[in-house]
């Protein structure tokens, strides 16, 4: 009696040991699938969609500091093409990244239009045109809230080639600036709406005519101001 006794002990520890270790197995196997899904949902917002192309209108002005002539752009439009590198290969939260955003190609333009006449009797018209191309390199903050839905910020330096071109006496300067922007964009897969905010000094030469020179004795050159606020459609591949 006590020798089936001692038999049914150990084969109830036995199968209880079994079934422990079966239950674990499939929690194991559930968390390994979980953890896989985990993986591709991660793979698959993250990992992809991490190019981006910008087309945006701009909004613009530019200003003479020595003379406080100011004036805003008849239009301008700007194209950027860039890629974001996250910093770590999971999200904290399972929804926030870090990354440096490098944009390899911006490029700005916007026309000003302008009157030069005493008491503007002869409504005599100028047409001044400005450009940048440069690139843009910052850090961003990512978040993924749900699905496909991401939240950013950025700030970003973009040093840039500026050129001035004044159409009546066809004169041209063109200085190296280092011009900064801020933003923030909302995507979903492949669009996003973004807004930016750019701004920048540059020492051009003066032209030969116009608003944009000073009197002072640093006369052969015009230190210009030029702010901007970007809205855009973004394309992620």
């Amino acid at each position: 009696m006590k020798k089936f006794l001692l038999l049914l002990v150990m084969l109830s520890f036995g199968l209880g040991s079994a079934l422990a270790q079966s239950q674990e197995e499939v929690a194991d196997a559930k968390s390994k699938k979980r953890n896989e899904r985990m993986y591709l949902k991660y793979n698959k917002v993250w990992n992809s969609k991490k190019g981006y192309v910008n087309l945006a209108y701009v909004n613009q002005t530019l200003s003479d500091e020595a003379t406080d002539a100011s004036y805003d752009a008849e239009w301008g439009a700007a194209i950027s093409w860039g890629k974001t590198f996250y910093l770590h290969k999971r999200p904290l939260a399972r929804m926030i990244k870090f990354g440096l955003d490098w944009t390899w190609l911006d490029i700005n333009a916007a026309q000003y239009s302008y009157v030069d006449s005493e008491l503007f009797k002869d409504r005599e018209r100028y047409d001044l045109f400005q450009a940048e191309a440069g690139m843009q390199v910052g850090p961003s903050f990512t978040i993924n809230p749900v699905h496909h839905l991401k939240l950013s910020v950025y700030y970003r330096l973009t040093p840039s080639y500026a050129a001035l071109y004044d159409m009546e006496n066809e004169s041209y300067q063109g200085k190296f600036g280092l011009f900064t922007s801020f933003g923030g964009a909302i995507s979903w897969k492949l669009i996003s709406l973004g807004i930016e905010m750019r701004s920048g000094k540059v020492k051009y030469d003066a032209l030969e005519y116009g608003k944009f020179s000073n009197d002072d004795s640093d006369a052969s050159h015009s230190k210009l101001s030029t702010e901007s606020v970007r809205f855009y459609l973004g394309f992620r591949f």
